[in-house]
């Protein structure tokens, strides 16, 4: 199963500019995570529609969440980093 069973937030991106704002805003709010580039992990490809329905990249993964969608991505981190952490982002 591609669901992560740890805490720490997982990605599956490519090298798309998409991509690449989600790491910058991981980055910036200093949020561990790990990640998975598709282009190294050729069997992924079969398997993102079962949890993507728009095939499309970047997924992003924490607990038994799957966002795909950067800006409902970047609204969820905004919420998590000031409610868990209680931080300002």
């Amino acid at each position: 199963m591609l669901i992560p069973t740890s805490n720490t937030p997982l990605i599956y991106a490519d090298d798309g500019y998409l991509s690449h704002q989600l790491r910058l805003v991981l980055l910036e709010k200093k949020i561990e995570f790990s990640e998975t580039n598709i282009r190294d992990d050729e069997d992924f490809a079969e398997d993102l529609p079962d949890i993507n329905p728009y095939n499309t990249l970047p997924v992003f993964i924490h607990r038994e969440l799957i966002l795909y969608n950067n800006r409902i991505i970047f609204e969820y981190l905004e919420v998590y980093v000031t409610c868990i952490f209680g931080l300002k982002g």
